[in-house]
């Protein structure tokens, strides 16, 4: 069972979770599942207790690059219950992944009854516009081989585990790369013992040794600490099954 206190955020509303307690619900997330569609309207607002969501900024050509990725230390749709109800990114969950949902409407009236909740979301989205501006310069200025290394490193974070199950073109697509760049990469990784490849699956073996390939972003870019529980939130999510 996962409690709500995995989700940072939520964990900072404290005793304010009492006002929107009964409205979270317990979702679950498919990988490929998309939330929301640049244009969309942003009708739920989602604390992933575990799984990422990428938000992917789509040009014209259909091409899409990563902008921000999110885990239990974020919100996906959090600004929208300050009103701002349009979504500007494809948000598309890429494992498997368990959440909390709440309507967009219900957590814009927590917001004006409770400063702390207010806060909490705010903070929320400065840490995303500081995310997404490091990373479009990231992929600006540094190599391949950096960025690849600064992602591996920040999802691995987020998901608590070495183990990364994905196909490389999704390498190639939230680093907005060509995949012909992707395979001799993470080839070369395998070769000097940072990493090994499976089908569709990357194992972090040495992760020091990787952070010294990431660029200075991984650093600038550090998750915040999201481990700690706090069972008096008392709020767990269903086991499957």
């Amino acid at each position: 069972m996962l409690l709500v206190s995995r989700n940072l955020i939520l964990r900072e509303f404290g005793s304010d979770l009492d006002l929107i307690r009964g409205d979270l619900v317990a979702t679950r997330l498919r990988a490929g599942q998309v939330l929301n569609e640049p244009g969309d309207e942003i009708r739920n607002i989602y604390f992933l207790a575990e799984g990422v969501v990428s938000k992917f900024t789509v040009f014209e050509t259909g091409q899409e690059v990563e902008c921000v990725l999110i885990g239990r230390n974020s919100a996906v749709g959090g600004l929208s219950a300050f009103g701002f109800a349009t979504a500007l990114t494809r948000n598309v969950s890429i494992f498997d992944a368990h959440a909390w949902s709440i309507p967009r409407q219900r957590l814009g009236w927590a917001c004006r009854q409770s400063t702390r909740i207010a806060g909490a979301l705010s903070r929320c989205g400065q840490d995303q516009m500081r995310y997404a501006i490091r990373v479009g310069a990231c992929n600006a200025l540094h190599g391949i081989e950096q960025r690849l290394s600064r992602w591996l490193l920040s999802c691995s974070s987020l998901l608590e585990r070495q183990d990364i199950g994905l196909a490389q073109e999704l390498f190639a697509k939230v680093l907005g790369a060509q995949r012909s760049s992707i395979n001799p990469t993470l080839q070369r990784f395998q070769a000097d013992g940072l990493i090994s490849l499976g089908r569709s699956r990357l194992t972090i073996v040495d992760r020091e040794g990787l952070q010294r390939r990431a660029c200075e972003c991984y650093a600038a870019l550090e998750l915040h600490d999201c481990t700690a529980h706090d069972p008096k939130l008392g709020l767990a999510f269903p086991a499957s099954g």
